[in-house]
């Protein structure tokens, strides 16, 4: 936290709204309800990590088919 707030007096407000399981198409959507529009719109820093999901649930695929899986995951976490 010393980081973030080097040298600031004022409080620091973090807000996780991180779901277990969502993939980038999830994110998407769920950036399209506008609850979350107040919080995002008076955020200074706004960190996204997501696309882990996308490939976890190639895991237990074989190559073959692991590597159209990907592709296809790929494609679409891009192109969102």
């Amino acid at each position: 936290m010393d980081l973030i707030n080097k040298g600031n007096k004022k409080p620091i407000v973090i807000s996780n709204i991180a779901i277990p399981g969502y993939e980038s198409k999830d994110l998407a959507e769920m950036m399209k309800d506008i609850s979350y529009t107040p919080n995002l719109s008076k955020a200074n820093l706004i960190i996204i990590s997501i696309g882990g999901n996308d490939l976890n649930r190639l895991e237990y695929t074989d190559e073959p088919t692991m590597n159209i899986s990907f592709k296809e995951a790929l494609n679409n976490y891009t192109r969102i």
